[in-house]
């Protein structure tokens, strides 16, 4: 794909474009920075680098951009930040198209990486990708730890953060290179990156999300669906091989399998297990962390390492050590018999949903934020099934507060005629509410179903407040930390 010093564009100064521009301006290559914002904190980063000051330029528009942009680029790297359905990247589109300009992503940049490191040695890194509306995050980081079991040095790396080409550029700098990379997709990643080869890949779930982004669910899918076209081995689900003709899919289940390479589970005596065709492996209950969602993800891991020919044993060994990720269901505190948990992570509508559905108590849930154009009605529907099984509140929050109440035709103040619905202003405020509607032995589950950017930096802050708001409550209750 590159051949020589070439000439490159790198749109976004964020992580991703940060890290594009470094590997770029390392190897050679004429780097020019553009960003749509008035300033950036990595503007300085960018000086420091040595890329001279009229390389970089701020406040790109599509009224500009012509201003900025010159014919003779090689290539325009785009971070996953700008939307295709943006004015500014389409006339950028349709600019490029007419000067043979080719627009790729930061992956691209790392496989080309990957594949010269694989030319000068004799074994070639695995790459293992995954993607997913829900779930990428905690099955990247147990493939990490199940390859690192297997005896391999293993990074994770890509969405889950640090970038792809921040972690490349490490390996270069210290000459130390994994064995496996565990490799985070998101739907914009793909969407951009026409250049990749993994091992072994696999879509958790497709569900509503990002649809602002993309425009459609149809495009949100196509993107998702990219994965597949640049993997050797294909891991699905059993619903998910039979929906898209995945006739060579290495298969999970949720029930008993039915070949030789699939896993699902077995129920003996009450008590689940993940198993094969020939035996069951290990009880389900043996994970650390819990929840139906997990016992999907934790399959589909072991299915990705198997694919690429690691042994069974040291993969099940890893998922009984597997510690659950920062804000996804992560337990808080009990304050007076009130147990607070943290999915900030949730931020759309299938991650709540499976949230509420793996949670086996009576349940206070603190939702909004930034809607990111979602249908709330699958979530409304799930609330609606906990109403009989002990739904004691609903906490509405945040820059979409009010399209949640018309989503779940909340009137009166109450939802489905009889549930409690508090509007909050801050998050502090969510935490007081949440805990005047439970009651002893409840959870109060702050598992949002939208994005975070209205209030907060990112989810991870998001968490962390609702985390200090409710150690806060606790003192004012006099409850030692």
């Amino acid at each position: 794909m590159i051949n020589g010093k070439q000439k490159f564009l790198v749109l976004g100064m964020g992580e991703t474009g940060f890290a594009c521009a470094k590997w770029l301006n390392t190897h050679g290559h004429e780097v020019y920075c553009f960003d749509t914002r008035e300033q950036h904190p990595n503007h300085e980063n960018l000086i420091n680098l040595g890329l001279p000051q009229q390389n970089i330029k701020f406040n790109l528009s599509p009224e500009n951009f012509k201003d900025f942009i010159q014919s003779d680029f090689d290539f325009i790297v785009v971070s996953p930040g700008l939307s295709p359905e943006s004015q500014l990247m389409k006339s950028i589109s349709d600019f490029a198209s007419t000067n043979n300009i080719k627009i790729i992503s930061e992956i691209d940049l790392f496989m080309h990486a990957i594949l010269e490191h694989n030319k000068a040695n004799s074994t070639p890194i695995k790459i293992i990708g995954i993607t997913g509306t829900n779930g990428k995050t905690t099955v990247t980081s147990m493939v990490r730890l199940m390859c690192e079991y297997s005896g391999l040095k293993a990074v994770a790396a890509g969405n889950i953060s640090p970038s792809a080409l921040t972690v490349i550029s490490e390996f270069e700098q210290q000459n130390k290179w994994p064995d496996a990379i565990a490799l985070e997709l998101s739907s914009a990643q793909l969407f951009y990156t026409s250049e990749l080869k993994l091992d072994a890949s696999t879509i958790l779930n497709i569900t509503q999300d990002h649809i602002d982004w993309h425009g459609s669910m149809q495009a949100y899918t196509e993107s998702k669906l990219k994965i597949f076209d640049f993997s050797e081995q294909i891991i699905a689900s059993d619903e998910q091989a039979k929906e898209y003709g995945l006739n060579k899919a290495w298969i999970y289940t949720e029930a008993l399998p039915q070949k030789e390479n699939e896993i699902g589970v077995n129920e003996v005596n009450g008590m689940k297990w993940f198993c094969t065709t020939q035996k069951n492996l290990m009880p389900v209950d043996a994970m650390k962390i819990r929840g139906h969602h997990n016992v999907l993800n934790a399959m589909a891991a072991i299915q990705l390492c198997q694919s690429v020919g690691l042994p069974l044993e040291p993969l099940l060994a890893a998922l009984r050590d597997y510690e659950a990720q920062p804000h996804r269901c992560t337990y808080v505190r009990d304050i007076n018999g009130v147990i607070f948990i943290d999915d900030s992570k949730g931020t759309n509508v299938g991650a709540t949903v499976a949230a509420i559905d793996g949670m086996y108590r009576n349940l206070v849930v603190i939702l909004g934020g930034e809607g990111k154009g979602q249908d709330f009605t699958p979530l409304n529907e799930s609330l609606q099934k906990r109403v009989p099984d002990g739904l004691r509140g609903l906490v509405l929050l945040g820059k979409h507060k009010d399209l949640l109440k018309s989503s779940f035709h909340v009137k009166d103040g109450l939802f489905a005629n009889s549930v409690p619905v508090k509007e909050v202003q801050s998050i502090e405020q969510a935490v007081h509410e949440a805990f005047a509607l439970a009651q002893a032995g409840d959870l109060v589950l702050l598992s949002p179903a939208c994005a975070s950017t209205d209030m907060f930096k990112n989810y991870h802050e998001r968490g962390v407040k609702f985390a200090d708001a409710v150690e806060e409550l606790a003192r004012t209750k006099g409850e030692m930390a």
